[in-house]
Order: C-alpha cells, then structure tokens, then sequence
C-alpha cells in the first residue's frame, strides 16, 4: 500500500489490488443475486476516516478477500465520495445517514445483514460461516 497526495491535498489509499472488487449497482447486486451468489457491499467515501480505517484493517485482507471468493460472496463498492443520489437512497432505505455502511447479502438469502460501522475480520467470517 502506499499513501498518495493529490492536487487538492486530499489523502487517498491506493492498492495494487483495487481492481478485485465491483462498483456497487441496484442492478449489479441483482444479478449477482440471482446467480446464486451473495455479496458485501462496502458503502464508503474517501473523506470518511471510519471507512478508510476499516478498508485498510479488515477489508482488504487477503484471508478475508480469499474465504469471500470462496464462499461465493462478491466483494462490491459504493463510492459515496461525490455524494451519489442513488446510493444516497440506499443509505435511506437502510436508516443510515451516511457512510460507513456495509452490507452483507449470503448466497440465496434476499435480505442483508447491515454490518457495524467498526469492522474486523473475525465478525465477518463469523457472520459468513453463520449461513
């Protein structure tokens, strides 16, 4: 990992794997859903401390990433960074009012578990091996 100023002074994390997840669509999770798998979503901001301390301690965990793909569980993003209206509905429907959410959809289940904002590893692969 390494840490990154950009023109505008803002801190932003960029990994070598960053290309291992899928943005995050109403659209997208439905068909993930209807193929039989589940998903995590990570609803995130690259201005939201919690998320960026979350992604860096849990999320990208090569264990973590490694038992999502084997439990079938596609690991997805929705970058609230510019304040998207659709994700921003999303939030509402789930009673949050901002990031971090994380959502947490087990293959062949049709209803999240809404994850705590505070994350680690263990309280997700508790949560997976819960099926």
């Amino acid at each position: 990992m390494t840490w990154q100023i950009d023109p505008l002074s803002e801190v932003r994390l960029e990994t070598a794997d960053a290309g291992r997840n899928e943005t995050w669509s109403p659209e997208r999770l439905d068909e993930i859903m209807l193929s039989g798998k589940g998903a995590l979503i990570d609803f995130t901001a690259s201005w939201c401390a919690t998320c960026q301390l979350n992604k860096i301690t849990t999320l990208q965990n090569e264990d973590l990433q490694q038992t999502l793909r084997e439990s079938g569980i596609v690991f997805m993003v929705a970058d609230f960074t510019n304040r998207d209206e659709v994700i921003a509905e999303e939030l509402r429907k789930r009673g949050r009012p901002g990031v971090p959410m994380y959502l947490l959809y087990l293959p062949g289940q049709t209803e999240p578990k809404i994850l705590p904002q505070i994350l680690s590893k263990d309280l997700i692969l508790r949560e997976i091996q819960n099926v």
